[in-house]
């Protein structure tokens, strides 16, 4: 029986803290997106592209860690 935390770490070839630092790195970029997307829901003239930039972001972090994954 295989630990499913051990496999995707192999899966991912990361350590657990770079794995970390990444994970909580995206999280902290969502949680950012998510409360200028309120912000902008209350007033729509302020932060109207911040929230696309972050996600634009997190996607080419993603994208480019999947190139980076070895076959």
């Amino acid at each position: 029986m295989s630990n499913p935390l051990r496999q995707h770490l192999i899966d991912t070839n990361e350590s657990y803290f770079s794995h970390m630092r990444f994970a909580l790195r995206q999280c902290g970029r969502l949680f950012t997106a998510a409360c200028c997307l309120m912000l902008h829901a209350l007033l729509p003239f302020i932060l109207t592209h911040t929230a696309s930039y972050l996600i634009d972001k997190i996607n080419q972090d993603l994208e480019e860690k999947r190139s980076r994954k070895p076959q």
